[in-house]
Formats: C-alpha cells, structure tokens, sequence
C-alpha cells in the first residue's frame, strides 16, 4: 500500500472515521482491506469509535453544528446528540466556558488581543476550508 494512502487511512482512524465509509470514500478498498489495515496500523474497532466520539465532541467545542458533523460521518444528527447526552457533555458548560474565557480576554492589553485577535481569524478560515473540503 503507498505511503500517501496509509497516511489518509490513519487520519481517518484517528478521526474515527468507520470502516465502511472509508470503503466508500475509496472504493478501490474493500471493507476487509480496510480493516486489514487498520489492525495492522494497530487500531482496535473499539479505538476508531473512542477516536469518533472524542472528535465530534471536539468538533462540537469548536462550533461545528451537529448536522455538518452527521453528514461528515454519515450518521443521523440524534446519534450524536446521544452520544453527548450519554457522556455527559453539556452545552452550558461549554457556554460558561467561553464566558470565562471572554472575561479574560477583555482584561488583555490591546497588542495581545489584536494577535489573538489574528489568530483566531487564521483558526476560523481553517474551520471553514476543513468545512468545505473535509478530508480525514
């Protein structure tokens, strides 16, 4: 296997991405060949859907909407939400979170504020091409 595809393949195990729907995605592998290579990059099934959840969780922090993420993953906008409600992550926390984190922020002299300020619009460019062309 070249060297270009195995890095796609392990992007996609390290973003959970399923067996199938990489089949899909490169229909030149067969689901057992992407299972094949998964346990021979040392992936367990049950590694790939940890990697899965902790990605849409990420995701969601970051302000990926739950419908984006569903139609990135090929599954149902409710299989996400339970999976946040079964581990507990709450939208309200995230929320204080981000309330703290302004607080802080506006204690910021006005130099540090207009670095984050550009790194922050950097961040959210890269938001929107990953967005537009996601690719694991």
């Amino acid at each position: 296997m070249e060297k270009k595809l195995q890095n796609l393949l392990r992007r996609a195990f390290e973003r959970g991405v399923a067996n199938t729907t990489i089949h899909e995605t490169i229909p030149q592998l067969s689901v057992k060949q992407v299972s094949a290579a998964r346990e021979a990059m040392g992936f367990s099934a049950r590694d790939v859907i940890i990697n899965r959840y902790k990605t849409w969780r990420r995701m969601v922090e970051e302000g990926f909407d739950i419908e984006q993420i569903a139609v990135i993953y090929k599954v149902k906008p409710r299989t996400i939400q339970y999976f946040l409600w079964a581990s507990e992550f709450s939208f309200r926390d995230s929320k204080k979170q981000k309330k703290l984190a302004q607080e802080e922020y506006n204690s910021l002299s006005l130099e540090t504020r207009l670095q984050l300020l550009k790194e922050k619009q950097l961040k959210e460019n890269q938001r929107i091409s990953r967005i537009k062309t996601f690719s694991w």
